[in-house]
């Protein structure tokens, strides 16, 4: 079998596995492989065995991940300290003051001096 087909075996054969009546694809991914590959000449127990294999290694894959989330490895220090209040951070005055900075920056000087930004 050429290494091209598996570009057109493999992305109807996820989307498949991806109904959700099984845990995970299982048995949907090994029938879907098994009518797929029959196709290729493939014989049922290599293409259960190739898909079994394929699941195996998705497992593999996101082994990592999941140790990660369940172990919550440094999330605690990727959270900032924040101030107690929100005040603290937002000034409704500067944030206006800002806004008519950054929107007078195409304005003709006439406008600028009604603003109160221009200084003579």
């Amino acid at each position: 079998m050429v290494s091209g087909t598996w570009l057109i075996i493999v992305p109807p054969v996820s989307l498949i596995q991806l109904a959700p009546v099984s845990l995970a694809g299982w048995g949907l991914r090994e029938a879907a492989m098994v009518v797929v590959l029959a196709g290729f000449g493939v014989s049922a127990a290599a293409a259960l065995a190739i898909s079994v294999l394929m699941g195996l290694a998705l497992i593999v894959l996101g082994l990592p991940g999941g140790l990660i989330w369940l172990v919550d490895w440094g999330a605690a220090a990727a959270t900032p300290d924040l101030p107690p209040n929100d005040s603290e951070i937002f000034d409704p005055e500067i944030s206006a003051r800002s806004h008519c900075a950054i929107s007078a920056a195409g304005t003709s000087e006439g406008d600028l001096a009604e603003t109160g930004l221009r200084k003579d």
